[in-house]
Parts: C-alpha cells; structure tokens; sequence
C-alpha cells in the first residue's frame, strides 16, 4: 500500500528534512507540504491524504487547534520540538510522536508504524513486507521470508532463507511490525516464524537446523499458542 502524506511545518528546513526522509522511503508518496496549515485543507478535503507530518507549536494556528478544524482526521505522525503536547496528540489518530531533530532511523521506525497500521485498517489484512535500515540502504523484506528475529542490545538480526539484516531496532518494535497470527515472540531475544518452526524439544524450538531456547517466562504462552 502506497501511502499519501503531506508536511505541514512553519519552518521551511523542517519540511526540507521530511521530504527527503520521506523520498528514501518506498511506500511514502509526498503530495504536499505546507508552512501555514490552513493551506493545507482543500487538499484534505479531497479524502486521498492518508497521513500528515504535522508540527504542533506554529504562529496563527498550532498542530493541535489546525485538527480540531478537521472534519476527517487523517493520521498524524507529530514532529515537534517540544515534548509537552504528547499526551495531548493522542487525542488524535496519531501514529507517533517525533522530537527535533528527527533522525532517519526514527522517522522510518514512525513510517513502519504507520504503514501496518493504515494497511491493516485498509484491507483487513496484515502487512506482506517489513522495510528496515540496514547497509545504508532501505531494504523491503517479504515477511513471509523471515524465519526468526534475533535481539542484541540495540540491534536486530532478521533471518531470511538468503540473506541475514542487521538494523537498529528493538524487539518490542519488531513485535509491533510482525503480524501475531505469523509471528511468535518465545524469549527475550527471538522472535519466530509460526509456519517455519518445526519442533518443540525440551525448552528449545527447532526451526529447520536451528534450535532456539523458549525463555522461562515465554514457555507458558508458548505451549498455550501450540494447544501444548
């Protein structure tokens, strides 16, 4: 599913930044970016803006008051400098909260966030790919592919038949990306593919020549998942 967002920031280098964030990213399609959000409501009003990138504290009109005027709220991931209005935003359909300066790591873990939660609402499926920073490249993973997920301090390993990414990311995310009917978290540090495991050996699944330790407080959710 290709998103439509648009950037509304009263800083013009902001919105610079987000849509050269948005361009590395495949599944985002900028369709406009605005300084004064009230400029930004014809093309609301049309319906096809699934997401906005929307700072809150801005002269005439904020982030917040701007959505109150909205009859249709689209998504909104906020990119602010202030950390003050969080729990305000989630008065809102609101996908994320993103402090200034934004890195791209963080933008693309908003996106990702963004992406499963606007196709899952689209077409009541969930998502067919994941998309993760890995090699100074943005790579697009069939999640069908994945056999398992592997947590080490800040990173991940994500293993597919042909190839093994190592991102920057936590599992708590991963586990946010992963649909729950396809994935199954066992340990503190894996996460495994449903279809691809194989056995369960005393405390150790087996995914094809893998073996990988069910975590003691994982076990019981495990063997409840299996009907064990």
């Amino acid at each position: 599913m290709s998103l439509n967002c648009l950037a509304i920031d009263d800083e013009p280098l902001a919105l610079d930044i987000i849509e050269d964030y948005v361009t590395k990213v495949p599944f985002l399609n900028l369709v406009g970016k605005f300084t004064d959000p009230v400029e930004a409501t014809t093309l609301l009003q049309k319906g096809n803006v699934h997401l906005i990138f929307l700072d809150i504290q801005m002269p005439g009109l904020t982030g917040l008051e701007f959505l109150n005027t909205l009859e249709r709220k689209p998504a909104v991931i906020f990119t602010t400098a202030y950390d003050k209005y969080a729990v305000e935003s989630y008065d809102f359909n609101t996908i994320d909260y993103l402090l200034k300066p934004i890195s791209f790591d963080r933008f693309l873990k908003a996106a990702n966030k963004a992406n499963e939660v606007l196709s899952s609402e689209g077409d009541g499926t969930d998502n067919k790919f994941i998309f993760i920073k890995a090699d100074y490249k943005i790579h697009k993973i069939a999640t069908d592919d994945i056999a398992y997920v592997e947590g080490y301090k800040d990173y991940v390993r994500i293993y597919t038949p042909e190839k093994r990414y190592v991102t920057r990311e936590s599992m708590k995310n991963m586990e946010t990306l992963l649909s729950k009917d396809q994935f199954l978290r066992i340990h503190r540090s894996y996460i495994i593919s449903i279809e691809k495991f194989s056995a369960i050996e005393g405390n150790m699944i087996i995914l094809g020549e893998e073996k990988l330790p069910i975590g003691k407080s994982y076990k019981e959710q495990v063997m409840k998942h299996f009907n064990l």
